[in-house]
């Protein structure tokens, strides 16, 4: 019993020089990069504070100004303000389009029935 116990005490003394040597070695590493680290903080910090002033001193660009014309013109949209030159003819404007989509459309849709359908005469002059 007491043999064990001495093998169980000098087993966990072994254990416990391992975890000094281990925590040791981690403190040096601790040391090491913590330098690094705390270096590169500040060169990030110095990096930061030059891109903030750039980006301040930045001139308006084109598209900047596109940007904001272009937010007013939606603005005047949304409120209804529309200029009258963008006024739309609604009968010109759809009836236009309507016979454009019907001409391409009507002789289509007459082909794929006529697979399906024996249509008569007037069906297919209508």
């Amino acid at each position: 019993m007491v043999a064990e116990l001495k093998w169980k005490i000098d087993n966990l003394e072994g254990s416990l020089r391992q975890v000094e040597e281990e925590n040791t070695l981690l403190r040096e590493y601790h040391g090491i990069f913590g330098v690094k680290t705390d270096k590169l903080y500040e060169e990030n910090k110095v990096f930061q504070e030059q891109s903030k002033k750039r980006l301040k001193s930045k001139e308006r660009s084109p598209d900047k100004a596109n940007d904001i014309t272009t937010r007013s013109k939606i603005k005047h949209i949304l409120k209804g303000q529309i200029p009258d030159e963008y006024a739309l003819d609604y009968d010109k404007t759809f009836v236009k389009q309507s016979d454009k989509i019907y001409k391409k459309l009507i002789p289509e849709l007459k082909k794929l029935i006529s697979g399906h359908y024996n249509l008569s005469v007037t069906q297919l002059s209508n």
